[in-house]
Parts: structure tokens; C-alpha cells; sequence
């Protein structure tokens, strides 16, 4: 993510849990110290989404998967063929990574 942050440094006080619950009522002023804790408690989250929005984690997982999908894939080749029509066929499976999907097709064994 690209876009700037809005930095909030003042870490201001932590309202209390009677006015997180009820919330601010008509007429009521918010203190400064409960929206300075507000606004560096939102910049935080917003900060560690930023810095840690998991696309490496996910890569990773993604291509842990591709791997399982691939060695199983692997593993099918050997058992893919069949007869039709008194000649010997095999299907052929794979991930098409520019489709985004699986793939086969069935050829002739010669």
C-alpha cells in the first residue's frame, strides 16, 4: 500500500470501558486525551496493516500450495491412462498460472 499514513503520535489516554460502550451522547465534547488515543491507536493499525499486510506470508503459502498441487498432480500421471476404442490414452493435468486455474488434456499414447 501506497498511500501515506496520517501519523498520530500522542498516545492520550485509553477512555474508559462505560464510555467505549455507551459512546459519546449529544452534547458531550470529547476529551483530547480520548481522541488522541483514538486517532495513535487508529494510525497504529493502520501502521502494522501497511508493514505487515501478509503478502509474503501469503506468497509463501500459495506456493506451498502449488507444490502439493503439482507433486499430486505428479503422483496422478502414473495412474492417468486408459483404453478407448482399442488404443491407449493418458490425461495430462497442470496448473495454468496465466488462467489461474487447472488445466488438462487427453492425448494418444503412442
Amino acid at each position: 500500500m501506497l498511500s501515506e499514513l496520517p501519523i498520530w503520535l500522542n498516545q492520550g489516554v485509553e477512555p474508559p470501558e462505560s464510555l467505549k460502550t455507551t459512546g459519546w451522547q449529544p452534547g458531550m465534547k470529547p476529551s483530547a486525551q480520548h481522541m488522541n488515543w483514538l486517532f495513535n491507536r487508529s494510525y497504529l493499525v493502520m501502521k502494522e496493516l501497511q508493514e505487515n499486510s501478509g503478502t509474503a506470508e501469503l506468497q509463501n503459502e500459495l506456493n506451498a500450495l502449488k507444490t502439493k498441487v503439482n507433486t499430486h498432480l505428479e503422483d496422478k500421471a502414473q495412474h492417468n491412462q486408459f483404453i478407448h476404442e482399442g488404443k491407449l490414452h493418458q490425461i495430462g493435468f497442470g496448473y495454468n498460472p496465466t488462467l489461474g486455474c487447472m488445466t488438462y488434456s487427453i492425448r494418444e499414447v503412442i
